[in-house]
C-alpha cells in the first residue's frame, strides 16, 4: 500500500494542464432574434472568422497549409490544431482537439436579449486568452446566426479559486 509521501510525490510529477475558465456577457436589442436558437454552432464559426482576421498577416489565404507561420499563429493552433510532429498518440490524425470549450446560453429580459458565453480554454491557449476575447468580442460585434444579430459585449469576468470555491472576478 503507498503512503501520502509517495501519492504526493506522484500528484507533484503528474503533467499540469492549465485550465482558465471565463464568463461573457453579450446585449442584443432585439430579444426575439434570438430566443429559442442554439447559439453554439453560430458562435464557433462567427469566432473562427474572426480570430483568423484578428491574427492573418499573410492576407488571409484560403488555407493555412502551407503558411510560414504555420508552428507560431494563434489561428491554426486555437481553431485547427494540429498534433506536434514529434507527437507520439496523435501522429496518425491530422488535426488535434481544439484547446478550447464554448458554452453558449441565452437569457432574456424581456425588451432586451442578454446572451452569456462561457469560455474555458486549456494549455497553451490560456497564453492566447486577450486574442481569443478580442475576437469572441469582434464575432459578437460582426452579427450572430444568419439574421446577423449584433452583440455588444458588457462585461467579462474570470474564474479565481476562493476560500469557500470559485469566484468569478470581472476583468
Amino acid at each position: 500500500m503507498a503512503n501520502s509521501q509517495t501519492l504526493s510525490a506522484a500528484a507533484n510529477m503528474a503533467p499540469q494542464l492549465r485550465i482558465a475558465r471565463y464568463r461573457l456577457r453579450f446585449r442584443a436589442d432585439d430579444a426575439n432574434l434570438l430566443a429559442g436558437r442554439y447559439l453554439g454552432s453560430a458562435w464557433r464559426g462567427a469566432f473562427g472568422h474572426a480570430l483568423r482576421r484578428a491574427v492573418c498577416i499573410m492576407g488571409l489565404p484560403p488555407s493555412c497549409d502551407e503558411c510560414a507561420l504555420l508552428a507560431s499563429c494563434v489561428y491554426p493552433r486555437t481553431f485547427e490544431n494540429r498534433p506536434p510532429a514529434d507527437a507520439k498518440k496523435l501522429r496518425l490524425y491530422p488535426t488535434a482537439p481544439n484547446p478550447y470549450v464554448i458554452e453558449p446560453a441565452e437569457s432574456s429580459d424581456g425588451k432586451h436579449s442578454t446572451v452569456n458565453l462561457g469560455l474555458t480554454l486549456f494549455g497553451r491557449a490560456n497564453d492566447d486568452a486577450l486574442t481569443v476575447l478580442h475576437a469572441l468580442e469582434s464575432a459578437g460585434r460582426d452579427g450572430l446566426t444568419p439574421a446577423g444579430v449584433v452583440l455588444d459585449l458588457e462585461e467579462v469576468q474570470m474564474e479565481r479559486p476562493g476560500a469557500d470555491g470559485p469566484v468569478w472576478e470581472t476583468i
